[in-house]
């Protein structure tokens, strides 16, 4: 990781986080936070640019809680979580179909919580729920990414939510109820023939709450020798919503002291 001299447009600060990685060698890096209390909402505001040429597996924003809290992230690939232990959702590329039209990643979730979908060779990998080939993954170019969590409550419920803007636009809003769509295998696709969506469950314990962050590049499928590449900017975590930079909505409330840059 390093700090270098390419910002988004209008930002306040004079350089960016770049991660690396080099096929064969090196698979990345991550930057993880523990938060100094846990949270039944937050939002998630963060920059990035993807680099074109490379592959992305998992490359992007995370935040999500630990039961108990941990100062570093932990392991369960493949793995359902019980409800008492975590829950972790990722904003990032994903490059199963449906592809979009210039043959660019899809950008998605990619969630594991108590009540995820299992994959058709019966493991638990991470579920994504917008399965849109309109919204892809732009290379080259600085993207404002935002993600909103809301935990259940109480913990015997499906009230928990789930959100996503980019470069302000909201792309889905996920809850009790909504939206109508369908399952297919551990894949959601919004559909208005479809039935509600059932909501998130996250925990089944009042201990599991919001308590950590993440930004992360991981690569395991780029050819030897070749130097892939993500940047990160403008990190804000708040309580309230927070717009793209150069906005009057972008003021994070509590935890103010949260301000990744």
């Amino acid at each position: 990781m390093s700090l270098v001299s390419d910002v988004p447009s209008g930002s306040s600060v004079t350089r960016s986080l770049q991660m690396t990685s080099i096929g064969g060698t090196n698979t990345g890096g991550y930057l993880y936070k523990k938060l100094s209390t846990g949270y039944d909402q937050l939002y998630m505001r963060f920059y990035i640019k993807y680099a074109s040429g490379g592959t992305y597996h998992h490359t992007g924003g995370r935040l999500g809680g630990y039961n108990p809290p941990t100062n570093w992230p932990q392991g369960g690939a493949g793995i359902k979580p019980t409800g008492s232990d975590r829950f972790s959702i990722a904003a990032e590329p994903n490059g199963d179909s449906p592809y979009t039209t210039d043959g660019s990643p899809r950008f998605d979730f990619y969630i594991y919580w108590m009540n995820m979908r299992n994959s058709s060779d019966g493991k638990y990998w991470g579920n994504d729920f917008i399965n849109d080939p309109n919204i892809k993954t732009v290379f080259d170019k600085w993207t404002c990414v935002k993600v909103m969590v809301k935990v259940n409550n109480p913990v015997t419920s499906y009230n928990g939510e789930l959100a996503m803007w980019i470069d302000g636009k909201k792309i889905i809003h996920l809850g009790e109820g909504f939206p109508l769509g369908k399952w297919a295998w551990d894949s959601f696709f919004p559909d208005s023939s479809g039935i509600p969506f059932e909501g998130f469950q996250w925990r089944n314990v009042e201990e599991l709450k919001i308590n950590w962050v993440e930004l992360i590049h991981y690569v395991t499928q780029d050819s030897i020798g070749y130097v892939g590449r993500a940047w990160f900017d403008d990190v804000v975590v708040a309580t309230k919503y927070i717009g793209p930079i150069n906005t009057s909505a972008d003021i994070p409330s509590s935890p103010a002291g949260l301000k990744i840059q």
